[in-house]
């Protein structure tokens, strides 16, 4: 599984998170990111990437998002999921299957932290052997419940606590 958590300044050029990750993803089953970090998997030029106001963890990113999610999709991944905030995720699968998951709306305090909740959540379905569908549920629970509150990882909420959110909420 890989989680793209790109942050531009982490990189001396940023081309190469691109580089980098292409070449890794071969070897994953599930690749987990946002728009923005599936284009940024494909940047060929730096004019590509805009920051504004400071915001280096959620710049924008120009490109094609549908050239790079058919680009992941034919390095033999068996599934990209784009994380997509409060609207919850989309599965992407090589035959061409593509599934909307629902997410958990919420009055968002803080985002930091909401992508390592998401593969968190995800990530604990996964271990379960859940459907692709619930474990994208339960990382959009685990995202949504970290954004209201004021911190990040020390908000990760327990298993009891998210699976009551979950069905607060509609379930899975």
């Amino acid at each position: 599984m890989l989680d793209l958590d790109f942050r531009a300044d982490q990189w001396h050029d940023i081309r190469a998170f691109g580089v980098t990750t292409r070449a890794f993803m071969r070897n994953v089953n599930v690749v987990l990111g946002t728009e923005e970090e599936i284009l940024a998997a494909y940047l060929s030029d730096e004019s590509q990437l805009i920051i504004s106001h400071q915001q280096i963890s959620a710049p924008e990113i120009k490109g094609n998002i549908d050239e790079a999610i058919q680009g992941i999709l034919h390095l033999g991944v068996d599934a990209l999921i784009i994380k997509t905030g409060s609207r919850g995720a989309v599965i992407y699968l090589p035959d061409g299957t593509i599934q909307k998951v629902p997410g958990f709306p919420v009055e968002v305090v803080n985002i930091l932290g909401a992508g390592d909740a998401f593969g968190a959540g995800f990530i604990y379905g996964f271990l379960k052997g859940w459907d692709l569908y619930k474990c994208c549920r339960m990382g959009n629970a685990c995202g949504a419940h970290v954004v209201t509150q004021l911190g990040c990882a020390n908000f990760t909420p327990y298993e009891k606590d998210i699976l009551e959110f979950i069905e607060s909420k509609g379930g899975f």
